[in-house]
């Protein structure tokens, strides 16, 4: 599976700009979800929250650090 991450008309990406100014914590965290989701893996709780309640496809990653917690929305395309 290949990660894309949404981009503004204008060329920005909001992901990519948040994720530069989070803790190394919450990028290690974050880049191992997206690996283990990139070789096709299904995330589950307390990772990863299926909102398909929503909208089929539609997941919720969750991390945390002593900042706060996060949340990512993500598709997964079938």
């Amino acid at each position: 599976m290949k990660v894309k991450y949404f981009q503004s008309v204008s060329g920005r990406s909001p992901v990519e700009e948040f994720l530069n100014a989070q803790s190394e914590e919450v990028l290690a965290d974050y880049f191992a979800a997206v690996s283990r989701l990139e070789k096709g893996e299904i995330l589950t709780m307390p990772r990863s929250r299926n909102l398909s309640g929503i909208h089929k496809g539609l997941y919720e990653l969750r991390l945390k650090d002593a900042a706060g917690q996060y949340r990512f929305f993500y598709f997964i395309k079938r």
